[in-house]
């Protein structure tokens, strides 16, 4: 994200991956997010308007938030090698990352009221085959969603 590509309270930017240009409202906690770090010196002096971080750091941070907000259910997978059972236990906390992010966003917007083609368009998704991998709109994730919605808030 740089800075020439807000423009109000849209986001205009080319994705890397796919060279697909793709316009995403900010919502109000984004707007919030991108003021707080405005006066930033080092935020300043960049054409970045949030700190830069390593994707490594950013799935740290992800999973640090996580715990912290306690997404510690277990979740166990199995796994078959030549006619062996093996099963690992992890803390979903642990097996979060940042598309776990994209897939949350793009649940959260459908959840919010956002149409089909827009959240497509925002996330760069061509086909409806490969979008509707991304949604998960069980009853359960849908209270859940809308009972942390009311929860969020920036920290200043």
């Amino acid at each position: 994200m740089e800075w020439n590509e807000i423009r109000g309270n849209i986001f205009d930017h080319v994705q890397v991956k796919t060279g697909i240009a793709v316009q995403v409202e900010l919502n109000d906690i984004a707007l919030e997010i991108l003021r707080k770090y405005s006066g930033s010196q080092k935020i300043l002096k960049s054409s970045n308007p949030l700190p830069v971080l390593t994707i490594n750091k950013m799935g740290e941070y992800i999973k640090e938030v996580c715990q912290i907000v306690g997404i510690d259910d277990t979740i166990k997978k199995t796994i078959y090698k030549e006619n062996k059972e093996f099963i690992s236990e992890k803390k979903k906390w642990e097996l979060v990352s940042t598309h776990t992010a994209r897939r949350s966003f793009i649940t959260n917007s459908l959840i919010a009221g956002k149409n089909i083609p827009l959240v497509m368009s925002e996330s760069g998704h061509k086909s409806l085959g490969s979008f509707q991998k991304y949604i998960d709109l069980s009853n359960q994730s849908i209270r859940e969603s809308k009972s942390k919605k009311s929860q969020l808030r920036v920290v200043k």
